[in-house]
């Protein structure tokens, strides 16, 4: 089987789709012969060359705040959201936390819109 590759430029907006509908049928092939393909689709991103480059473990990067992540995972991490709501549930029972504003019975559109 032989393969042929062009690259064109299109003077007007169409979609991968339909361009390949339309060659297949000017040039009497077989669904499938043909593919299209546009510069920002995901098979043309899939097939660029990959710098190779060493490998860096994540967990000393500077996101993680040092060599060692365990302060904010496992039980240290359990510890400091229970500390979280206990204070949470202090500042409640205090009186501290939002209270909600008892509603207003006052009526409110009380005229028709339609005939009226």
């Amino acid at each position: 089987m032989e393969v042929t590759y062009w690259e064109c430029e299109l003077g007007y907006p169409t979609t991968t789709l339909i361009l390949q509908e339309y060659i297949e049928q000017c040039c009497a092939c077989q669904p499938g012969y043909v593919i299209v393909r546009s510069p920002g689709e995901a098979q043309e991103a899939y097939q660029e060359q990959v710098e190779e480059k060493t490998y860096e473990p994540m967990l000393t990067t500077e996101e993680l705040e040092g060599e060692s992540a365990q302060d904010q995972v496992g039980e240290k991490r359990i510890m400091d959201l229970l500390k979280e709501l206990e204070t949470a549930r202090k500042e409640k029972q205090e009186g501290n936390a939002h209270k909600a504003e008892p509603v207003k019975e006052e009526p409110q559109n009380t005229e028709s819109v339609i005939g009226g």
